[in-house]
């Protein structure tokens, strides 16, 4: 056996540990995402067994917390998923709002998806109240509420603008300090970050829309179901729910309390009833 090979019996039983002793539950992610993300923390922290690893993080809260930080899902980019955009977009104004919407970005990661959001409803002058942006991760959500980005990620997030047909100008909404850009002042206020777990109720509800995207994925099905009838709760009727391109309603618990409206690019509407 390899020394990074890790058995599903042997994670189950580490994921259980790890629930027992710091309260925190991966015990229903997939099994393949944490085995990648666990070797991955071997190599790093250069661990020659899973079973070394194993007791490092059991007894050890920095070891813990190293894990920990590899777990989270932390892949987003500005306007990811250009095509999307521009399709909530064109369904946010055939939608007509008659009062600002209050948004949800859930696992917002290091914040570009809520500073995506903020970014086009600024742009075409569309009301909402303040975005509110969560993560689970407690250092992530420190980062993201700083507003930066890499200003090495600069040209492929234009790109990414490009493709929306928006037209809009990054230095109209970030000041630009070298070796990262940062969300204009203004703006940031504009946006709330809060550490919170998909798994629990949120004190905010009432949602006109709410974006969970490209999280299911990293999911087994029962965790899925549960995550996304507690967002349902937090949805006003005929709010929009929006999932990753590879994710679906469509064999959920959920499925039929919504309309899909376009299954292309994952976006549902919540039925009145």
């Amino acid at each position: 056996m390899n020394a990074l090979d890790i058995d599903n019996t042997q994670l189950i039983s580490f994921l259980e540990e790890i629930w027992k002793i710091y309260q925190v539950d991966f015990r229903e992610y997939g099994k393949a995402h944490l085995k990648r993300r666990i070797r991955n923390r071997m190599t790093i922290a250069k661990y020659k067994t899973f079973q070394i690893l194993k007791e490092d993080v059991l007894t050890n809260k920095i070891a813990f917390e190293g894990l920990f930080k590899d777990f989270s899902i932390n892949v987003t980019e500005l306007f990811r998923d250009p095509e999307f955009y521009h399709q909530l977009h064109q369904i946010l104004l055939a939608e007509k709002q008659t009062k600002d919407i209050n948004i949800w970005v859930t696992a917002c990661a290091s914040g570009e998806e809520a500073f995506s959001v903020l970014m086009m409803l600024e742009h075409f002058g569309m009301g909402y109240q303040k975005i509110i942006a969560t993560d689970f991760n407690p250092y992530i959500i420190d980062f993201a509420s700083k507003g930066r980005i890499d200003s090495s990620k600069k040209k492929e997030y234009e790109k990414n603008l490009s493709k929306t047909d928006f037209d809009i100008n990054l230095a109209d909404y970030f000041d630009d300090f070298g070796s990262y850009m940062e969300l204009k002042p203004e703006y940031l206020s504009k946006i709330e970050f809060v550490t919170h777990n998909l798994l629990e109720n949120f004190e905010h509800n009432h949602f006109d829309l709410i974006l969970c995207r490209n999280v299911l994925i990293y999911f087994e099905k029962n965790l899925q179901n549960k995550v996304i009838n507690l967002l349902s709760k937090s949805l006003v009727p005929n709010g929009l729910f929006c999932l990753g391109s590879k994710e679906s309603l469509r064999f959920m618990e959920a499925y039929s309390i919504y309309y899909t409206v376009d299954q292309t690019h994952k976006i549902y509407q919540k039925k009145e009833y």
